[in-house]
């Protein structure tokens, strides 16, 4: 008897056609496939695991009624002191393992607290560090700012933009075409009486409550064209 696939494995191996049994030589031998040797492999296995279990079950039930008799008083003194020193001792172990991670978990988690406070330090110092760059180019770039509803608006460098630089800035708008204000997405025709219009120096047009929104969010920082991020003066048209 032998398994299949030893068998078959045994016959590649061979390579010459002629079926030879591997223990007495005999040739030209027939196969059948049976499972007699699987199932009476089953059966020992289950009678093994059934006998572990039934080993473990009488020796747990054994220990319980032996702790009970110790602790009632009865036995030899000696054995019962060996007995309950054995059981704390085996106490003492589960608690000191179970105390030993516990320890290693909180080691971890302390450990990635640490990192994570780190890592937030590090965060702040660099956020600290681009607010005081931006504040200091701030202070450098002070715009000049001017009053009135059609005047001119000097840009944050400070450089103003001339009477013919707007007629040219107008005149690419107007071949551009009307289109949507880009912020609100909304229609903003030259002359509407519903929102006013304002025109950048890159010849961009908005709603003028849309772009005084708009720098509005930006803060302090200093406000760019939403659409071509250049820096800008503007004008209502």
């Amino acid at each position: 008897m032998f398994h299949r696939r030893c068998l078959q494995s045994f016959e590649k191996f061979m390579k010459n056609g002629l079926l030879t049994c591997p223990i007495c030589r005999s040739t030209n031998y027939q196969k059948k496939l049976t499972r007699v040797g699987s199932q009476a492999y089953a059966r020992s296995c289950a009678g093994h695991i059934q006998r572990l279990w039934r080993g473990y079950a009488a020796r747990k039930r054994f220990q319980g009624s032996l702790r009970l008799f110790y602790l009632a008083g009865g036995g030899n003194g000696s054995r019962r002191k060996r007995f309950l020193e054995s059981r704390l001792s085996r106490a003492a172990q589960r608690f000191s393992s179970q105390c030993g991670l516990h320890s290693d978990q909180l080691d971890h988690m302390i450990s990635s607290m640490d990192r994570t406070v780190q890592e937030n330090q590090q965060l702040n110092a660099l956020f600290d560090q681009m607010v005081s760059q931006r504040s200091q180019q701030t202070s450098i770039d002070t715009p000049i700012t001017s009053h009135g509803n059609n005047s001119l608006m000097t840009s944050p460098h400070g450089w103003r933009m001339t009477e013919q630089d707007w007629t040219e800035v107008i005149e690419s708008a107007r071949v551009r075409g009307p289109g949507d204000c880009p912020i609100c997405m909304l229609p903003a025709p030259h002359g509407t009486t519903i929102k006013k219009n304002v025109i950048l120096s890159c010849s961009h047009v908005f709603h003028e409550f849309c772009i005084l929104n708009f720098e509005k969010f930006l803060g302090n920082t200093i406000p760019t064209c939403p659409v071509c991020r250049s820096d800008y003066e503007k004008r209502q048209l």
